[in-house]
């Protein structure tokens, strides 16, 4: 509990990072009370000299302080017992929370400890399979537009990330310390293993490669265990299980695609993810041919070929000079 007072403390000094405040937002939602206590506290911290750990002693003082400014004021704020006891509590965990700090006389200020440099790493529109390698010796691939954002250097018992994007990581094994992934819906927690994690606004999906994987939802009311071959789906508060059905879920970071009896719309789809050029297709007629090929960073032009082969459709590569662009029609 003292890691999110802590997280309290920086809050107030603005010093948060964005991690740090979706934490705040869901304490400041579930202990509404005790957040206000624990500001007027922050505000008021310079005027109170806290020497001990007698909450009666650091009731005293708070009170003195509030009735200081009532006397300057037609407004009188009555608390009632209930909410003394509140502060009291709530003083006794700011001691022990701001023993990092130095509490001295009321012209100066707390003295914060040194924090971990935050690092961001943004994936731009055209950069995908973007290579990060944290401090521990993971890895971290990021898919177009993802964003990673790391501690420079992990410290304390856990390794600590934010995913927004699509990323793929090799996570270095160590069992005392659980490397934790959070997302806009879920977190998935591993202590060493590799897996793919796809994650929007409204879901979070998470394919694993090789170990174990723990998947839990935002509100921690659900979790699963998902191993190689099994994937997981968070949408809310649910979490489904199932077998992975799409053997290319590392495609767009490796370039091999295997298709087996696949629709020409899901390969064209898939494709997409990895090659810069896009495919386009006319879809105003229907196409029901399967596709059994295997690519291995095969030239798109190549696979337009075979895709001309196969199957009867209308397919061009779209590039930014229209002079180039290609068009691959079966007669």
């Amino acid at each position: 509990m003292n890691e999110i007072y802590q997280i309290v403390s920086k809050h107030f000094l603005n010093e948060n990072s964005e991690e740090e405040e979706l934490l705040i937002n869901e304490f400041k939602s579930t202990n509404k009370a005790e957040y206000e206590i624990l500001k007027k506290l922050w505000e008021n911290g310079k005027n109170i000299e806290i020497i001990d750990f007698d909450s009666e002693k650091a009731w005293a003082k708070i009170q003195k302080n509030f009735k200081q400014k009532e006397e300057k004021t037609t407004k009188v704020v009555r608390l009632n017992t209930k909410l003394k006891q509140i502060a009291a509590v709530a003083a006794i965990l700011v001691i022990g929370v701001f023993s990092a700090y130095y509490f001295i006389h009321t012209s100066q200020s707390f003295k914060f400890f040194s924090t971990v440099k935050i690092v961001q790493t943004t994936a731009t529109h055209t950069e995908r399979g973007k290579t990060i390698t944290l401090n521990d010796g993971s890895k971290v691939w990021l898919n177009r537009n993802a964003t990673l954002t790391y501690p420079e250097e992990f410290k304390g018992d856990k390794r600590p990330v934010k995913l927004t994007g699509e990323a793929f990581f090799e996570v270095a094994k160590n069992p005392e310390k659980p490397f934790i992934i959070t997302t806009e819906n879920a977190e998935i927690r591993v202590l060493g293993t590799s897996f793919n994690i796809n994650n929007n606004s409204n879901t979070t999906k998470v394919t694993v490669a090789t170990g174990t994987v723990q998947v839990t939802n935002t509100d921690k009311s659900k979790q699963i265990i998902i191993t190689k071959g099994f994937s997981a789906e968070v949408s809310g508060k649910s979490i489904n299980k199932f077998a992975t059905i799409n053997p290319n879920f590392q495609a767009w970071r490796t370039g091999k695609f295997v298709f087996k009896n696949a629709k020409i719309t899901d390969v064209v789809t898939e494709l997409n993810k990895f090659y810069k050029r896009q495919l386009r297709m006319n879809t105003s007629t229907e196409n029901n041919c399967l596709l059994n090929a295997d690519f291995d960073n095969t030239k798109l032009e190549e696979i337009v070929e075979i895709i001309k082969l196969t199957c009867n459709v209308d397919i061009s590569i779209e590039n930014s000079n229209s002079e180039n662009k290609k068009t691959a029609k079966q007669p």
